[in-house]
């Protein structure tokens, strides 16, 4: 039996292995309930958007900026950014160069401040160059966690996660109605991605996701 972290890969292994011989075990995140969400009572003036994680040469900033430029056609944009990396210098100056108002709050390990800074937040950018071979990346769920959809380039498990479960925008199929829907109803959007992430990722599900990998071994 060969466990691996999303079907990605599974699907490479398949191409060596049998199929019934490889089961997918997405990585759990412990949640120490610091979920917030906002009730919005006031029109919505701008989108906020979240960058979180290292600012790297895997991330697409190219891609990112035609996003965000096409989301400032719809409203104004602003971004929060937690993390550092070779890139981030660039990437900030590139958000400056096109107006957006950035908020850059460095690296930050406590949840419960990452959640306190994101909660006014509508999308999470998880945006990386094309030939990033990933299935599932640990940013969607941090974002997942705080009840974020997100705004979404990988392939593979999280394209498809986000296309079968309302989770978000892959942006080969960004459209401004989706985006305004989005916002329309954002305080029930972030409840649906929250749920989401308690029923798929939290690590209080250990016990019944293993079982149910211990079960088709026999």
């Amino acid at each position: 039996m060969v466990i691996v972290e999303c079907d990605y890969y599974r699907k490479i292994l398949n191409k060596f292995l049998d199929n019934n011989k490889i089961q997918t075990f997405y990585l759990l995140k412990h949640d120490n309930g610091n979920f917030i969400n906002i009730k919005e009572e006031k029109y919505i003036d701008k989108i906020t958007l979240a960058y979180l994680g290292s600012i790297n040469n895997l991330i697409d900033i190219d891609k990112i900026e035609l996003v965000i430029k096409k989301l400032q056609m719809i409203k104004p944009v602003k971004l929060k950014v937690i993390g550092t990396g070779e890139k981030k210098d660039i990437f900030l100056n590139r958000m400056n160069s096109i107006n957006v108002e950035t908020e850059y709050f460095g690296m930050i390990f406590d949840e419960n401040r990452k959640s306190y800074i994101f909660q006014d937040c509508y999308f999470g950018i998880n945006i990386y160059k094309n030939n990033v071979e990933i299935g599932l990346t640990m940013k969607s769920v941090d974002y997942f966690q705080m009840g974020l959809p997100i705004l979404n380039s990988i392939k593979g498990d999280t394209e498809e996660l986000v296309k079968s479960n309302s989770l978000g925008i892959n942006i080969n199929e960004f459209y401004d109605y989706e985006v305004l829907n989005y916002l329309n109803n954002i305080y029930e959007v972030k409840n649906h991605v929250r749920e989401f992430y308690m029923r798929n990722f939290d690590d209080c599900n250990v016990d019944i996701k293993m079982d149910k990998i211990f079960k088709n071994l026999f």
